[in-house]
């Protein structure tokens, strides 16, 4: 019997992918799992180059690159697992982390916990703050007059985290990013033909996932016990490919926002955010 389903999405980063897997095979203890490879029609090397390191792997190879909603969808698809866990292929674990996840996952369940996450940190050791409330025009507010500044620092980021929040303690976010993303199956019958929103190709899906669990009453679960490191953007290693990623970001942002909150709000919104952003500089 599988009890985790591990996802992993493969576009041209082969190296990165097989330090991934093997650091899965590696540290993963107490707990059965299947790794479901879905490689998304890359050109670096032939997809079987994979199962020929790694014969256990699930293989599954898209004809084209379908972007990193779909290609999880492909791989839930065929998942046995109870236990669900989105990977991003530019992730290394140092311990046993998909076996605690899952333990906490289902400790958690009774509390209405949907997902639970881990502390992303760069090779380097620091903290990539992951954990995040959802973009509102009180939150904008709040930044732009310094409101933050009459909080403790331990207040200041339980309230905004991002940035402000030290990720050091455990703590409900609205929102995380999907790169250790893990949840139970039963979790996608709130979806329709159970598969996770594919509105964007990349960037901001993660987003709108954790925005739909809320509109369920579903709540995230951050707990920083759970160490990954996460060589962040590992398919975008130059100038060219950041500025598209970037891009990426603020369009999938101002579309999430228009389709949440409307047109007027999302106009206050990004003006608030630019005033907040030359006042910084």
């Amino acid at each position: 019997m599988i009890e985790v389903s591990i996802i992993i999405v493969n576009y041209n980063t082969y190296a990165l992918t097989c330090a991934c897997l093997e650091s899965i095979y590696r540290h993963t203890t107490g707990v059965s799992f299947e790794v479901i490879l879905v490689d998304n029609a890359s050109t670096e090397c032939p997809a079987e180059a994979f199962t020929q390191r790694f014969p256990s792997v699930i293989l599954l190879k898209s004809q084209s690159n379908e972007g990193f909603a779909k290609g999880n969808n492909r791989g839930l698809a065929a998942a046995q697992g109870g236990t669900l866990l989105l990977l991003n292929s530019d992730t290394e674990l140092i311990d046993n982390a998909i076996g605690h996840a899952h333990q906490l996952l289902r400790h958690k369940q009774r509390e209405g916990v949907a997902v639970v996450t881990g502390k992303l940190v760069y090779p380097s050791g620091e903290v990539q703050p992951q954990c995040g409330r959802f973009p509102s025009l009180s939150l904008q507010l709040a930044e732009l007059f310094r409101l933050q500044k009459l909080l403790s620092k331990h207040a200041r980021g339980r309230w905004l985290l991002g940035g402000f929040f030290d990720h050091l303690s455990p703590v409900y976010p609205d929102w995380i990013w999907g790169t250790f993303f893990c949840f139970s199956s039963d979790l996608l019958k709130i979806f329709p033909g159970r598969k996770l929103p594919e509105t964007y190709f990349m960037y901001q899906e993660d987003l709108e996932w954790c925005y739909q669990l809320h509109k369920h009453g579903r709540k995230i679960y951050y707990d920083p016990r759970i160490v990954v490191i996460h060589h962040f953007s590992g398919s975008a290693t130059n100038q060219q490919l950041n500025e598209q990623k970037n891009k990426l970001l603020r369009d999938n942002l101002h579309h999430f926002m228009v389709r949440t909150y409307g047109r007027v709000y999302t106009f206050l919104f990004e003006c608030l955010g630019a005033l907040n952003k030359a006042i910084q500089f």
